[in-house]
């Protein structure tokens, strides 16, 4: 009679922990399915079966990944908050349109 062990569970944390990955990258790989799926212990525990976070670990280490490309930053609509066409926000409270302060005392 063969005894085998039961599957190990883990939570969100010790999943991000292990694979050192964010949140909303977990969960946007899960969806895509390059990521092995969770399952609800309870309609508020969502968790993973650890060897299939280990497998999927070692096939990402043996994977060749291609990097990231940079951003183009020529598509942003903004740049830190100033238009990306350079020419500066028009500004309704400027000091020329502020009612001046009188120094007199009533």
């Amino acid at each position: 009679m063969q005894v085998t062990q039961p599957r190990r569970t883990i939570r969100r944390a010790a999943v991000l922990s292990k694979t050192g990955l964010c949140r909303t990258t977990l969960y946007q790989l899960e969806k895509k399915g390059e990521f092995p799926a969770h399952f609800l212990l309870t309609p508020r525990c969502a968790v993973w079966f650890e060897d299939e976070i280990d497998s999927w670990l070692e096939v990402r280490r043996k994977a060749v990944i291609k990097a990231a490309q940079w951003p183009n930053v020529l598509l942003r609509k903004t740049a830190r908050g100033r238009p990306a066409n350079g020419v500066a926000p028009v500004h309704s409270h400027s000091p020329a349109s502020l009612p001046k302060k009188s120094n007199s005392y009533r």
